[in-house]
């Protein structure tokens, strides 16, 4: 489920980025969750073809682009009336398996530090 309720309840902005495959983005249930949680929000869908693969090929050991990974995000970052994204729904394992800007974090390997659950919304900065 993607954590729509959380974002909703954090955002101060109320603008709230949802980045998912296209199924996700296209489900009834998603946008059901959208209108129970975060009615009162301004919510971007962004259905990424690539992300999934970019994240299943860094499980699997593969080298990836962070620029790859750059230009699937970047469409999340939303600007309306002076205000900015301030939460992103990420509704798949993405923060947890692609942390590409910190390689020591890959499968495998100790950093220690755990990297944030991919059930939280991120918050932007």
């Amino acid at each position: 489920m993607p954590a729509i309720k959380p974002a909703a309840e954090q955002s101060q902005s109320r603008l709230i980025t949802i980045l998912a495959t296209p199924g996700t983005v296209a489900r009834d249930y998603t946008r059901d969750l959208i209108d129970k949680f975060a009615g009162h929000c301004d919510v971007t869908l962004i259905g990424s073809q690539k992300l999934a693969a970019l994240a299943e090929d860094f499980m699997q050991g593969q080298a990836i682009s962070a620029d790859a990974v750059a230009r699937e995000i970047a469409p999340c970052f939303v600007e309306r009336d002076d205000r900015r994204t301030d939460a992103i729904v990420l509704a798949c394992t993405i923060i947890r398996c692609c942390s590409i800007f910190s390689p020591a974090s890959r499968p495998g390997r100790s950093t220690g530090s755990t990297p944030p659950p991919p059930s939280r919304a991120a918050r932007i900065t």
